[in-house]
């Protein structure tokens, strides 16, 4: 059960950090963005925090943290950390690759492409 709901808060949390980034660039609503992503990241961090408690004060063979860490946390771990590392390998591969081509990555987003 950990390992699902690790990957669900997982993604809230790149998501919310995302949005953090680019509430630099946002130009009116960056204020509305900081604001709306700082609060979900906090948000997602106090529901890990409260599932990790909750699951370590009722941790016995009947309880809620007896299911929780059942024998998966270390691999579930293992798995998000391995996630982030691939897809930085990846980007930086593709980004290469795309370089030797002769395409900037990094300006992708910031100008509207010729037609």
């Amino acid at each position: 059960m950990f390992g699902v709901i690790s990957y669900m808060l997982f993604q809230y949390f790149i998501a919310s950090l995302a949005a953090f980034r680019a509430s630099k660039s946002a130009g009116k609503l960056s204020n509305k963005l900081l604001i709306s992503s700082g609060l979900s990241a906090v948000s997602v961090i106090s529901a890990i925090g409260i599932l990790l408690g909750y699951g370590a004060l009722t941790y016995n063979p009947s309880g809620f943290g007896f299911d929780l860490f059942s024998g998966n946390v270390v691999p579930s771990i293992l798995l998000l950390v391995g996630i982030v590392v691939a897809s930085l390998i990846w980007f930086e591969v593709a980004r290469y690759i795309r370089k030797k081509n002769g395409v900037d990555v990094s300006t992708i987003f910031k100008e509207i492409p010729p037609e």
